[in-house]
């Protein structure tokens, strides 16, 4: 008598497909200083100070005055401030100065930044003499 004996055969296993990791988004910097602008012209010269506790505010730009919502930090003890990690698009990068402050340069500009790329920006803000106004009373 014959007996069958099964034979293996070999099958086919899909292998899995493993993920590899998820790509991470290219993203930019913006940077910058708020200087004392202490002569007044426009731009923070290199012996000029920069101006710390500045709050700086980036908010998506929105086609209209002002900043709306976002992101905001202080400026450092030299001035600087920076937000990392910034999506690429168009934004509003403004300022808001302190108390007494005249500013030598506009206050809020538009930054468009790609990726990989850092945007610099610079803020000039001056402290006005003090003068006193009296009077002239002529009789």
């Amino acid at each position: 008598m014959i007996t069958p004996t099964h034979t293996p055969t070999a099958t086919i296993t899909p292998t899995p497909t493993i993920a590899g990791p998820t790509p991470t988004p290219q993203q930019a910097t913006v940077q910058g200083l708020v200087c004392t602008d202490a002569n007044n012209n426009g731009h923070c010269d290199p012996d000029e100070a920069g101006l710390a506790g500045v709050t700086v505010q980036l908010a998506p730009a929105t086609g209209g005055l002002g900043v709306r919502s976002g992101r905001t930090t202080l400026t450092d003890a030299a001035g600087r401030f920076v937000f990392a990690d910034v999506s690429p698009g168009h934004y509003t990068l403004a300022i808001l100065p302190p108390a007494g402050y005249w500013r030598t340069t506009p206050i809020t500009v538009t930054v468009s930044p790609a990726r990989h790329q850092t945007i610099a920006a610079t803020f000039g803000l001056y402290w006005p003499p003090n003068h006193v106004y009296i009077p002239l009373l002529l009789q």
